[in-house]
Order: structure tokens, then C-alpha cells, then sequence
């Protein structure tokens, strides 16, 4: 257990073009937080300044507006959002996409959560669409092992808090090999790797946003979408098998994989029965 003595709260953000004309409603998201103990950390990818400024005239908490180092790389934006908050003496951070909406209590109960089990890595609460319909409906009360996380990517930069004292600059420095788009599942397999361990948030939620622009995609049946998750997952395990024999496994099975027979063969009846996290189109079986 913890104590919330002495400690900053920050929420982060990366806001770019795509996603601007969202933001607005975001900011209101922010503003109904029922607990506004944290100031808001901008990680800005291109926006005109002034702009940022303008939509954030309302906001009560305290923010600022860092220029991304590199613009067209989103991964790196994601570094520089860690490394920033710790530059500010951040104690938690907790992720929130700026095309997202959130419950009123995840601040709240992520802060409460995080004082109460300061040796957790992480912190994650669920996804639900804009209708209130669960996205992810079977997330796990403690995510301490590699195996969910190796198969599925239920982890996001948008449903998710760090506890930035369990990150050492050799850490931060090494994430600059993630060369996949899908920095979040990226991530939080590393800080498992590294015997970190996340806690699940209950009750609260992250309103998530689907849309052309999201690099995660729509959740649906596809030969696009089985090559999409194929792409994805194969790439994730070719930076990962030198950590963990799981994902040279992993590696190994997925590769022989063949893409046509798959989509010739799913029962996409059986996938919308058993569907629970991102990127579950393709399951390999592994000893766990």
C-alpha cells in the first residue's frame, strides 16, 4: 500500500491533425473528471500552438504544451510523452488518446488505485464504444504474466496508467527499437518482461472512438483485417523473441501460418461468440 503524500498526477496526451476535431469534446471529458488532482501534459505533433491554446481557455487544470520532436513518427511522440512527464517530476501518468472520451471517475479511481498499490507497473480500466457497448468485454483483474498479453493487445495508450518510478532511463532508452506502429501492445509487453505487473480499474472506462484514423482499426472480419493482425503480430514478435522463448515461439508458429486458408476456413460465427480483446482474429497456440 501507499500514500498520495507529495505526489503529482499528470495527464497525457499526443494531439495531432487527424485527430483535432475531436478534441474539444475531450477537453469537456477532462473537465467533468469528478477528481482534477493531475495538470495535462500536450505532446503536440503538429498543431498550431495558439490554437491548442484557444480550445483549452475552459480548462481549470494547470497544462502544458511540449512540441513533438519528431512529427511523423508516432512512436517516438509516445517516448517523448514518458520521458517528458518524468522530466516533470510526474509520480503517474495517465494515458488518454485526445480523440477519446472518458468516464468522469477514471482519474478518480486510477489515482486512488495507484495509492494503493504503488508497486504496480500499471493500471487499466475498460473500453467501451461510443454506445456504451463493451469493446473488450473479459479483461483480466491483474495482467502479471506474458501470455494474454503475447496473444492479445487489450493494453492502450487511451485505457491505461504508468507508474513512472518503475521506468529507468536504460528502460526508456531501449524502447527506441520498436519499429511497429503499435507502440502501446510494444510497451506494456516490455514492462511485463521486465517483472512489472498491471492492476484493473473497475467501473471506470475509456469512451474509444473508431474512425479512419485510428492506427488500431475496426474489430471485424476481413481478409484485410486477418492480414492487417497477421502484419502486426508478426512484426511484435520478431522485436520481442530475444526477451522471452514465448515470443520466438510465437515467431516461429505465426510465420508458418497461411493467410489464404485461414480466410477460407474461419467461422467468423465462432469469432463474434468468443471475440474479448484486440487482435484476436489470429490465436496460436502456445504452452502457457
Amino acid at each position: 500500500m501507499g500514500s498520495n503524500k507529495g505526489k503529482k498526477y499528470i495527464w497525457g496526451t499526443v494531439i495531432y491533425p487527424s485527430a483535432i476535431q475531436y478534441f474539444k469534446e475531450n477537453i469537456v471529458s477532462l473537465q467533468c473528471q469528478t477528481n482534477k488532482d493531475f495538470f495535462i501534459l500536450i505532446i503536440n505533433e503538429g498543431i498550431d500552438s495558439n490554437e491548442i491554446k484557444k480550445m483549452m481557455a475552459c480548462v481549470e487544470n494547470a497544462y502544458y504544451i511540449v512540441e513533438a520532436k519528431n512529427k511523423d513518427n508516432p512512436v517516438l511522440n509516445r517516448i517523448q510523452l514518458l520521458n517528458d512527464a518524468i522530466k516533470f517530476g510526474g509520480d503517474l501518468l495517465i494515458i488518454g488518446d485526445c480523440d477519446d472520451l472518458f468516464s468522469s471517475d477514471r482519474a478518480g479511481k486510477i489515482i486512488d488505485a495507484y495509492n494503493r498499490y504503488s508497486d504496480a507497473s500499471f493500471f487499466y480500466n475498460k473500453i467501451v464504444y461510443m454506445d456504451g457497448s463493451d469493446a473488450m468485454p473479459k479483461l483480466p483483474e491483474k495482467t502479471d504474466s506474458l501470455y494474454n498479453v503475447a496473444q492479445y493487445n487489450y493494453l492502450g495508450m487511451s485505457n491505461t496508467a504508468i507508474n513512472l518510478k518503475k521506468l529507468d532511463d536504460n528502460f526508456l532508452n531501449s524502447l527506441n527499437e520498436c519499429c511497429s506502429n503499435i507502440f502501446d501492445w510494444y510497451l506494456y509487453s516490455r514492462i511485463i518482461l521486465n517483472s512489472g505487473y498491471g492492476i484493473k480499474i473497475n467501473d471506470a472506462c475509456t469512451k474509444y472512438r473508431i474512425y479512419g484514423g485510428n492506427i488500431a482499426g475496426v474489430r471485424s472480419f476481413s481478409r484485410e483485417n486477418l492480414l492487417y493482425e497477421y502484419t502486426i503480430k508478426k512484426k511484435h514478435y520478431e522485436m520481442l523473441a530475444k526477451y522471452d522463448m514465448l515470443f520466438e515461439d510465437l515467431l516461429k508458429k505465426i510465420s508458418n501460418l497461411d493467410i489464404d486458408e485461414l480466410y477460407i476456413n474461419y467461422n467468423n460465427a465462432e469469432y463474434e461468440k468468443n471475440r474479448h480483446y484486440w487482435w484476436d482474429l489470429i490465436q496460436v497456440e502456445v504452452a502457457k
